[in-house]
């Protein structure tokens, strides 16, 4: 039976099949607090079982669950919650990293390093993706939402390794990374809008908008060209079609008068047949 990757209702976390993370991560930071801020805290701060000084020797030992208060019942609580979450949004694959945590704090880090590498692999990641996002350009087959796509890939990512993007940051890349086909509606926003105030979906929208506006006009102009074609490939094929007829009407014509078509040169005595022949006096000869 598949299992459903997208979690499917507020009450199922999201998955982590090993391939998801960056998409993961923010998903199941919005689950975790919304179990309640206990349990998204347990894997902030981290929670450690409750020990207490044995009698003997001065070592510490785990102090037993019924003699907790209810604070400390509270805060094993949140990371119960958050332990069985994490345990339960990866698969098996994935589970055996973790498997051995009683720690929902430990078991996060293990998912972050396994993803996300050390704080120097991660700064290494960060710069190429810097890279990658200021080079980043719509191409001019390309359409607005699948340019989109690949903005929010590099968002999310930037997010998973700890340098989210802001909403402003979003919208002035995609302004300055458009094809020559959208110089005039950049203009028309730029004019209209104040880009420190303007929220990426609402740009989205706007150019949505105006590609499909401009893809139909450049249609029409398509089919206008075509139509001119076809219309001059017609009137060749007419032009040919009346010469033809004409020189069947000039040839049954010729018939009537000679019973064959006249021909150039043919005005040798005794065959001259131009509408009749002339004799030595000049007389037609009927």
């Amino acid at each position: 039976m598949e299992v459903n990757k997208e979690g499917g209702s507020i009450t199922r976390p999201p998955l982590l099949d090993g391939k998801n993370y960056p998409y993961w991560k923010a998903k199941m930071i919005a689950f975790l607090k919304s179990v309640d801020t206990k349990t998204w805290k347990a894997v902030l701060t981290g929670w450690n079982p409750l020990t207490q000084a044995a009698a003997e020797g001065g070592r510490r030992v785990v102090t037993e669950e019924k003699d907790w208060t209810l604070a400390e019942v509270e805060l094993a609580l949140g990371n119960s919650k958050a332990l069985n979450s994490i345990f339960n949004a990866v698969d098996l694959g994935v589970f055996k990293m973790i498997s051995k945590c009683s720690v929902a704090k430990k078991a996060w880090e293990i998912l972050q390093t396994a993803y996300e590498g050390t704080v120097k692999v991660r700064m290494s990641r960060l710069q190429q993706l810097t890279t990658k996002w200021e080079t980043a350009k719509m191409e001019e087959d390309e359409t607005i939402t699948s340019y989109i796509t690949r903005i929010n890939d590099m968002t999310n990512e930037g997010f998973a390794l700890g340098e989210p993007m802001s909403n402003e940051k979003q919208v002035r890349k995609v302004m300055r990374s458009l094809p020559r086909r959208f110089e005039s509606k950049i203009t028309a926003i730029e004019e209209a809008h104040d880009l420190t105030d303007m929220r990426l979906d609402d740009l989205i929208e706007n150019l949505t908008t105006y590609e499909i506006k401009f893809d139909s006009t450049e249609m029409d102009k398509k089919k206008g060209v075509a139509l001119n074609v076809s219309c001059k490939e017609g009137d060749e094929e007419d032009l040919k079609e009346t010469m033809s007829l004409l020189a069947k009407i000039f040839n049954k014509t010729m018939k009537r008068f000679n019973k064959k078509p006249y021909s150039a040169g043919d005005s040798s005595s005794g065959n001259d047949r131009s509408f009749g022949s002339w004799n030595k006096n000049n007389k037609t000869v009927g």
